[in-house]
């Protein structure tokens, strides 16, 4: 069950990246995460990414604990991951495991 989860994230990291290319949006980036939390009274969603980081965006209403989501993001023409933004979030499944 784990490896199909995996499957369906990697799939999902190599269409969404291939959604940016063919849009010309080179510079930014795709990742994949699971939704770990949902803050419905500062209206945020906690995303973890394949690599541990957690990424918050605001905007909680059809997001669960468990979802799979692709995320569209932009570098902010640094070297370093920690001042980049979620452009987009697109729903990607569910993972039962959460």
């Amino acid at each position: 069950m784990k490896k199909v989860g995996i499957v369906l994230m990697f799939a999902a990291l190599i269409l969404t990246m291939c959604i940016m290319v063919a849009h010309g949006e080179e510079e930014n980036y795709a990742l994949v995460g699971v939704v770990i939390e949902t803050d419905f009274e500062t209206d945020t969603i906690y995303i973890q990414d394949l690599q541990g980081n957690i990424w918050a965006y605001e905007g909680c209403e059809d997001w669960f604990v468990g979802d799979i989501v692709g995320m569209i993001m932009n570098p902010a023409g640094t070297e370093i991951i920690y001042d980049d933004e979620i452009i987009t979030l697109t729903y990607n499944g569910w993972w039962p495991i959460w």
